[in-house]
């Protein structure tokens, strides 16, 4: 017998499961750079994912939600764990998150995949986790997780994109993993969509019209991330009007014909804690060493962004 024969056997096997694995068929032709930064991208059945190698978090992930998928039974067994797709020198591992603070939270939800018991495993994948507050983790987004699924039901087929905006600081301020400073979620059936852009502080559960105060268009969204597409024939300029039902549609206020209409303000920009009024003031970064306060992080007494070169949230590195 061919000693090969066995081996190439395997290698067929190994090659026909990978198809059948294949990468989730989805509507939406989503970028693959944040602010200049090329993802790496990662795909299963079940999602698709565009992680930062620098901030060792996932900037958007893909999911598709359908009625039937909703229905599954698949407990959920928390095995969080490193995403071993990864090059090694730039995961996320449990070690990270360990006496943080910050509770480990899924871009797509582990309820959205009780169909599947590998896609249940697959969501506690690091790379589809971000830190996250825990007040806002475990109330305001997750009565946006739970809209989301509301949603699916209603259309047949939701496409559904989360991800991470900018960055107010690190795990443990070791400089390794990237605390988000705000998260995003869309929802889309190809013809119109629903977008809303939330700050990773401390929200507490919010009735269905509080989500129209973080409600915000995509071309709102690229103002921060200007790369950010998904290559549909939808209105970009304007918040869109998919289930209503899920949660109500933004009101916005009418303004008298006679008088310039007030441009909305975009939401998309990551929302920091504000400045203390009382906050000491430091001229330069030489002076905030001096006096023993540098780094400076956005929202710490002091912080000037005129000292955060990178605009990174952190001044006088």
């Amino acid at each position: 017998m061919n000693k090969a024969l066995p081996l190439l056997l395997l290698l067929a096997a190994t090659a026909a499961q990978a198809q059948s694995t294949g990468c989730l068929n989805q509507l939406a032709r989503i970028t693959s750079v944040y602010r200049g930064e090329h993802l790496f991208s990662l795909c299963t059945a079940d999602s698709q994912v565009r992680y930062s190698l620098t901030d060792r978090i996932p900037r958007l992930v893909v999911e598709v939600l359908t009625p039937a998928k909703l229905q599954g039974t698949v407990s959920r067994e928390d095995d969080f764990r490193a995403d071993e797709r990864l090059p090694l020198n730039a995961r996320a591992d449990l070690s990270d998150y360990r006496g943080s603070g910050y509770d480990r939270g899924h871009l797509a939800p582990a309820a959205d995949f009780k169909y599947s018991p590998t896609a249940m495993s697959n969501s506690f994948l690091l790379s589809n986790i971000a830190p996250q507050e825990p007040t806002f983790n475990q109330q305001a987004w997750n009565g946006l997780e739970d809209a989301t699924r509301a949603c699916g039901k209603q259309t047949g087929e939701l496409t559904v994109i989360t991800g991470t905006l900018g960055k107010s600081g690190s795990l443990n301020g070791r400089g390794r993993v990237t605390i988000p400073a705000s998260f995003f979620k869309m929802w889309t059936d190809g013809q119109d969509y629903r977008l809303w852009v939330m700050p990773n502080i401390a929200i507490n559960k919010l009735s269905g019209q509080q989500y129209g105060q973080y409600e915000v268009s995509i071309k709102d969204l690229q103002t921060y991330w200007p790369e950010f597409s998904v290559g549909l024939p939808l209105n970009a300029a304007q918040p869109g009007r998919l289930c209503p039902g899920a949660i109500p549609l933004k009101q916005v206020a009418r303004t008298p014909v006679a008088r310039p209409a007030t441009p909305l303000k975009p939401a998309a920009q990551p929302t920091f804690p504000p400045t203390r009024k009382d906050a000491p003031y430091y001229p330069n970064c030489a002076a905030a060493k001096a006096a023993g306060a540098a780094p400076l992080r956005r929202g710490e007494p002091g912080y000037r962004a005129a000292m955060d070169r990178d605009g990174d949230g952190v001044a006088c590195e």
